[in-house]
């Protein structure tokens, strides 16, 4: 009996006005899905050219910097962040757009010296309209010598 009351409030608050952000039309984000990040393969050799995909899971813009990745390697219970580029290299310091459902791709080489072990990448995105940013994991994949 007091169902139809409390749905009646809930259609009047969040139907009259927009205290979610989600305009007519729009389903919000599952917070849970904003994007993929993976790679081509489940093991590399030192030196090795890796891609990495990155693909929009969200119903608005993201933006991005595939360059700007962390690579952390697994070392007993925790990620250890490990050099990606070579001291001479740096990266452009701009901001990628990834729309809605896009994917984009980047290619890291390896260090040589890496040692064996589980690695992954980590990378952070922005939600265009919205001023915040997530990180994003990628897959786990081997080095192997």
């Amino acid at each position: 009996m007091h169902t139809l009351p409390l749905f009646l409030l809930f259609s009047l608050v969040f139907g009259g006005c927009n205290l979610l952000g989600v305009s007519d039309g729009d389903v919000p984000d599952d917070p849970a899905r904003i994007a993929s990040l993976t790679t081509g393969q489940s093991a590399y050799g030192p030196g090795a050219e890796v891609v990495l995909r990155l693909e929009n899971e969200t119903n608005r813009a993201l933006g991005y910097n595939l360059c700007l990745v962390e690579l952390q390697q697994r070392v007993g219970g925790a990620w250890l962040s490990r050099p990606v580029l070579e001291e001479n290299e740096a990266c452009p310091l701009i901001l990628g757009l990834l729309q809605p459902g896009e994917t984009t791709t980047y290619t890291h080489r390896l260090r040589a010296e890496l040692p064996e072990g589980r690695y992954r990448f980590r990378t952070e995105v922005e939600r265009m309209g919205a001023p915040t940013r997530e990180t994003i994991i990628g897959n786990v994949f081997n080095l192997v010598r």
